[in-house]
């Protein structure tokens, strides 16, 4: 079964349930509540395949999935500007294994997975 996305075709269907569920969020959002929160998950997901993994997925039970929810939270506070901070850590480990199989996958190594 195909994943849906958002109006702009940015966010999947499963991906936005996770971040919601995440944040707790259990009742039906506004149309505006909805877009807004859908700009902060694809702003997330923008800033991760840039710093961290280029391939991610973003799916439940997934490193870049985790982050992605963290992101997001901190985004609905005001508070991005802590995520590298606290992350630091964990974005560079992403960066390593993307790097990794993406060099192991160009030497022909067999079938490296990024594990995002």
């Amino acid at each position: 079964m195909a994943d849906t996305v958002n109006s702009a075709g940015l966010v999947p269907e499963t991906v936005f349930n996770m971040v919601k569920r995440f944040l707790q969020i259990n009742h039906q959002l506004s149309e505006s509540d909805r877009q807004d929160l859908e700009d902060k998950i694809a702003s997330g997901m923008a800033y991760l395949h840039e710093i961290a993994d280029p391939e991610a997925t973003f799916a439940p039970g997934t490193v870049s999935g985790q982050l992605l929810c963290e992101y997001v939270l901190r985004a609905e506070s005001g508070a991005t500007d802590t995520f590298g901070t606290d992350f630091g850590a964990d974005l560079i480990q992403q960066n390593a294994s993307y790097r990794t199989a993406a060099y192991a996958a160009a030497k022909g190594y067999g079938n490296a997975a990024s594990g995002s």
